[in-house]
């Protein structure tokens, strides 16, 4: 299996066509595992990290069988959004493992060409925040936050934005269901979460 070949430049890869994939469910995380986010295009996966605190950041890329294919140290000091090529690698199961001072994070994701992404959004454990992690490039980014009839309780607009990621506190909301749609250029990923 050939390298991965990694990209030293978060915003100087041209990003791939992303397709709307439907509804995609929330999942909750624990505040330090809500720092990452692993965005997937056709043949590019960007790792967004968000950390307040300066420190050096340790990534490794495994394949399916446990071989390392990438290992590259990243200084941050209020985060990174850090492209991975794999327009060379096969279809299949991948694990990120990110290291930096608090301890370690493992991402497992799968590469599937047919299922691409333009955000993530990530409920924060024991909260009604909501982490929304966005891949853009120079485009017009809409963020909808809707109740479970479909009715915006909140929206955001940014214009010729580039990656980015932001934090909703809906601890005001008591409905049951929640959407969010981001919207970026001509795609659309929408988000439901059931309520805790």
């Amino acid at each position: 299996m050939k390298r991965l070949t990694l990209f030293v430049s978060a915003l100087a890869v041209a990003l791939c066509s992303f397709a709307s994939n439907g509804d995609k469910s929330i999942k909750e995380r624990s505040d330090s595992q809500s720092k990452i986010a692993i965005i997937q295009g056709k043949e590019v996966m960007k790792l967004v990290y968000l950390n307040e605190q300066s420190n050096r950041v340790l990534i490794k890329v495994y394949d399916e069988e446990g071989h390392k294919l990438v290992s590259t140290g990243v200084r941050s000091k209020d985060g990174f959004i850090q492209p991975f090529n794999f327009s060379e690698v096969d279809e299949g199961n991948y694990t990120f493992e990110i290291t930096d001072d608090s301890g370690t994070i493992i991402e497992n994701v799968t590469l599937d060409r047919s299922e691409v992404s333009i955000s993530t959004v990530y409920k924060i454990k024991d909260t009604q925040k909501f982490r929304v992690n966005v891949l853009a490039e120079n485009d017009d980014v809409e963020i909808r936050i809707m109740d479970e009839d479909m009715n915006i309780l909140h929206r955001d607009s940014f214009n010729e934005a580039d990656s980015f990621s932001r934090v909703y506190d809906l601890a005001s909301y008591k409905g049951k269901g929640l959407y969010i749609t981001v919207k970026s250029g001509k795609d659309e990923d929408t988000h439901y979460s059931e309520g805790s």
